[in-house]
């Protein structure tokens, strides 16, 4: 009655939910979404009618607790989102550069994505806040690490090259301006 496909299809939204991977259509999406919002809300509301102790502290905790569940539901969607975005962009720039392992670049993008977005919702949920930080910082560090090393002996005559030149043209300019006072 409202056309509300018709109007995602005009707002761009379809496009967005079938890049990202979905691929109902956007009514079918929010009927989902209100289904699981309205069973929740009445089977915490039948949980509630039994005024048990338990059961109220329980739903207590639940409503101060949904805000972080509805971030990290944002944030996982978000990230899916950009991992599927991040993942056509880079299939299609390998593949125009003429890599043969495109593929695998861009699943490897996708993957590492969808981790981080993972680390984050795990985060905001307040799950294992030291292990995530502590995970990504050694794996970062051990990512610089070994491009560090990959180029320092991969690369160890271009980066030769690079200094020489770099010196080279350092001292032509110190010459130059001892020359002109």
């Amino acid at each position: 009655m409202v056309n509300f496909n018709s109007l995602c299809d005009r707002w761009g939204l379809s496009q967005v939910l079938s890049r990202g991977g979905i691929g109902r259509p956007p009514s079918q999406v929010l009927s989902l979404i209100s289904f699981w919002a309205i069973f929740l809300a009445f089977a915490l509301m039948g949980i509630g009618a039994l005024e048990l102790p338990a059961t109220y502290d329980f739903i207590t905790l639940f409503f101060r607790y949904l805000p972080n569940i509805l971030a990290a539901i944002l944030i996982l969607l978000v990230g899916w989102l950009l991992a599927n975005f991040i993942a056509q962009g880079v299939l299609i720039g390998a593949v125009n550069a003429q890599i043969r392992a495109a593929r695998l670049l861009s699943q490897s993008a996708r993957w590492v994505v969808l981790v981080f977005t993972g680390a984050m919702a795990l985060t905001q949920l307040g799950i294992a806040k030291e292990v995530v930080v502590a995970a990504f910082s050694i794996a970062f560090g051990g990512l610089i690490l070994t491009l560090a090393i990959a180029f320092g002996l991969g690369g160890r005559d271009l980066a030769k090259d690079i200094l020489e030149r770099r010196f080279k043209k350092g001292e032509e300019e110190r010459k130059d301006e001892i020359s002109h006072l």
